[in-house]
This record gives structure tokens, C-alpha cells and sequence, in this order.
């Protein structure tokens, strides 16, 4: 019947409410990943749960010893009692734990949660990294005493994201959650760090769209012409790679991602370097592009380089007269 029918779920718990004899039979059940036969056995279990309560799940454990971990973590599973399923967890030990973590669904736990910490370790403690990332995410507009940690938690999600991108979870995130995770974390960029905020941003470009925001590179490469170079560098040949020896496989396929990753970045840069509240500071504008043509013809990328230069020029805004390109680009053409 289970197998025929379209509201499975229906089935276990009727069979529950109707005859409640069966829960050695289903209790194998459970390490059965055929999915029709694990539903009927998931609502069955749930709705015995509902009818007798703790002192009938640990009694079933008890008289069970045989009962493998997958089973008892998908009869906590079932029970879905919070907190005490996640403590009873624990208690039955490491194997159970980890089998429980890796099936739980943390959806529907209600705007006032409180143990979103908790929840989200656990789930990246099993490698879920994208579900606890998403997770996190439904409670970051919700006012929190502690956002520096939620922003800590973020960031080791994304961390393992790219440490393992092919996450089976990945699909629940979409280009606005990395956008907005990005930008949480960069009103807290002193706690994450200069550095981790740049290298996640490097990292999930590719996820950010067809115009990445990330303020973190972009100010790199306003400030330290050195970046602007290694990123020109990523995404273009030396014109003298031949002469000099230089190897550079274009078919290498962390090459051309790193090419792809550079070419997005420098396409969506805007910030000129110099740029501030009050406007471009010209003296810092010359010493980055002296800095930046000397190293660019080391590299043998000078022209390439000074394209993208004359793009983020492009961006700068006018002077406060409405004249553009304001007065300290035009004096540096």
C-alpha cells in the first residue's frame, strides 16, 4: 500500500493509530533506504512517539541491543523531542550521533530558537557545510546578542564549502545567499579577518554572479598594486612567456579556473586606487600606477594591465561640479 500511494506518510501513522503491534518489524525497517518502506516506518514510529512518549523509545532501545546505529538514529530521528533527542544522541554514542546529524533537517524550528549555535556546529561537524550555512541564514535578520559568532560560524561553513564543493547540499544556496553571507561578514571583517574575508570572496566569486560584489578584493587591488598584478597575471599570458621560459598551461584546469576567477574580478572592480569619502587622492594614485606599470613590465603584462587601469578609471566618479572624469584623472592622463 505504501509503495502505491501518494501521501506515504499517512500510511505508518493509520497503522500506528490502528495497530500498534508492529514495532520490531519496522524497527528493521529503518535501515532499509528504499524509500517508501523507510516513510512508512519513519511516520509510524513518530506517531508511536506521540502516543507513549520517552518511556516507550527507551524500553524499544533497551530490549533492542542488536538495533544497529542507523536505526536508533532514525528512530531519534522520528521522535523529534528537542532537545532531548539531540542529548539521547549522544548518549547512545559516536556513531548514532554522527548518523543523526547527517539526517537531521534543522527546518521548522520556529523564529525563537535559541540554539542555532549548536545546531549549526553539529551539522558542519558531519560536513554539511551548506545546510548549516543555510540554516544560519534564516536567523541572521532576527536580532542577535552575538553576531560576531554567527559570523565566525558563517565563515567556517563557507570555509568547508570550499574545502569540499561537491557538497550534495550545495543546491540550497543560491547567488543572493553567498552575496548575503559575504556581506554579513564584512560588517564584521575585524573579528574574520582581512585576510579569511578575502580568500572566501576569491573562493565563491564563481557563485556571485555576473557581477560579483566583493569589496574586500576590489580594495586589495586598489591598495596593493602588487594583487593587481598576481590578478593580471592569473588571467593573461606574458607576452614574452615563450622567450623567457615560462610555463603556463591555458588546458590546466585549475589554470583556467584561477583565469576565470581573475578575469571576473578585474571585470567588476570600480574602486580606483587613492579613493575615498572626499574623493581620489592624487599622490596615491600616482605612486600605485608607478608601482604597478614597473611591476606589470616585469611581468610582461603591461598592456593588459593598463586596460584594466583605464576601466577603473572609467569608474570614478565626477568632480563635485558634475564634471567627468574628475580633475586628478584627467591630470593623470
Amino acid at each position: 500500500l505504501v509503495s502505491q500511494v501518494e501521501v506515504r506518510w499517512s500510511v505508518g501513522i493509520a497503522l500506528a493509530d490502528a495497530c500498534p503491534i508492529y514495532d520490531d518489524p519496522l524497527l528493521d525497517s529503518l535501515a532499509d533506504d528504499d524509500s517508501a518502506e523507510l516513510q512508512l516506518a519513519g511516520q509510524y514510529f513518530s506517531q508511536r512517539f506521540r502516543q507513549e512518549g520517552w518511556p516507550w523509545l527507551d524500553d524499544l532501545l533497551q530490549r533492542r541491543p542488536e538495533t544497529g546505529s542507523l536505526q536508533r538514529a532514525r528512530l531519534l530521528l522520528a521522535a523529534r523531542d528537542l532537545p532531548r533527542a539531540w542529548e539521547a544522541a549522544a548518549e547512545q554514542g559516536r556513531k548514532v550521533a554522527e548518523e543523526y546529524w547527517k539526517a537531521f533537517v534543522p527546518y521548522g524550528l520556529g523564529g525563537d530558537f535559541e540554539q542555532v549555535e549548536f545546531v549549526a556546529e553539529r551539522l558542519m561537524g558531519v560536513g554539511r557545510n551548506a545546510m548549516a550555512v543555510d540554516f544560519v541564514h534564516m536567523y541572521l535578520s532576527r536580532e542577535q546578542e552575538n553576531e560576531e559568532r554567527l559570523a565566525q560560524l558563517i565563515a567556517t561553513g563557507l570555509d568547508g564549502l570550499l574545502a569540499t564543493p561537491n557538497d550534495p547540499e550545495l543546491r540550497t544556496l543560491s547567488s543572493y545567499d553567498f552575496e548575503t553571507s559575504l556581506e554579513f561578514l564584512e560588517g564584521h571583517r575585524a573579528s574574520i579577518g582581512v585576510d579569511r574575508l578575502a580568500r572566501l570572496e576569491w573562493g565563491l566569486l564563481p557563485a556571485l554572479g555576473h557581477d560579483p560584489n566583493a569589496p574586500t578584493l576590489h580594495e586589495a587591488m586598489a591598495n596593493n598594486p602588487e594583487f593587481f598584478v598576481e590578478v593580471v597575471s592569473a588571467v593573461y599570458r606574458s607576452r614574452d612567456a615563450d622567450e623567457n621560459g615560462e610555463i603556463e598551461d591555458a588546458d590546466d584546469e585549475q589554470h583556467q579556473a584561477r583565469a576565470h576567477n581573475g578575469y571576473r574580478l578585474l571585470s567588476s572592480w570600480s574602486r580606483p586606487p587613492g579613493q575615498s569619502e572626499s574623493g581620489i587622492d592624487a599622490a596615491r594614485l600616482h605612486e600605485w600606477l608607478d608601482d604597478a606599470v614597473r611591476l606589470l613590465r616585469e611581468r610582461g603584462r603591461l598592456e593588459v594591465g593598463l586596460v584594466h587601469f583605464g576601466q577603473v578609471l572609467a569608474s570614478a566618479e565626477g568632480d563635485e561640479d558634475g564634471t567627468w572624469p574628475p580633475r586628478v584623472v584627467r591630470d593623470l592622463l
